[in-house]
């Protein structure tokens, strides 16, 4: 199946060489989300902030991600923002962020870029057309969008 997910389900690791081993570590808090479609050349781009709560100190946060390419992603936390190297694996369908040196426990704040196709299959940010105008939509429900609760 075919699918956009803006992102995210939280999950961190320890490690930035072991990204497998990870423990629930990361809480979103809020997000802020600016979706901007293109509707000729059938996609999207997208900016989003996410407020996190961290549980432990940590070097890898995990995303999930199906159809995106993240093009930029920062980590701060306390006075300090980080450019964060991004990693895919595309078999667990997640993003890694992987930063330089490990981050403490307590508030932090993810701040990503991406861009995608628009979906045809009524799932995730898709476009139709009706009576030969272009439209885009988001249902933001849990499968499609599964920081909503």
């Amino acid at each position: 199946m075919k699918r956009t997910l803006v992102a995210l389900a939280l999950v961190s690791s320890a490690a930035a060489a072991a990204p497998a081993a990870r423990a629930a570590g990361v809480a979103p808090v809020r997000y802020a989300i600016t979706l901007a479609p293109d509707l000729i050349r059938h996609t999207f781009s997208g900016r989003e902030t996410i407020d996190v709560r961290l549980d432990e100190t940590t070097r890898v946060i995990e995303l999930d991600g199906v159809g995106l390419a993240l093009v930029d992603a920062r980590v701060a936390s306390g006075d300090e923002t980080i450019d964060a190297a991004i990693r895919y694996d595309a078999d667990r369908e997640k993003f890694a962020l992987v930063l330089p040196h490990a981050i403490p426990a307590g508030a932090g704040r993810l701040t990503l870029g991406w861009s995608a196709a628009l979906s045809h299959d009524l799932e995730g940010f898709y476009e139709t057309v009706s009576r030969g105008r272009r439209y885009a939509f988001t249902h933001f429900e849990p499968a499609s969008a599964p920081w909503i609760k």
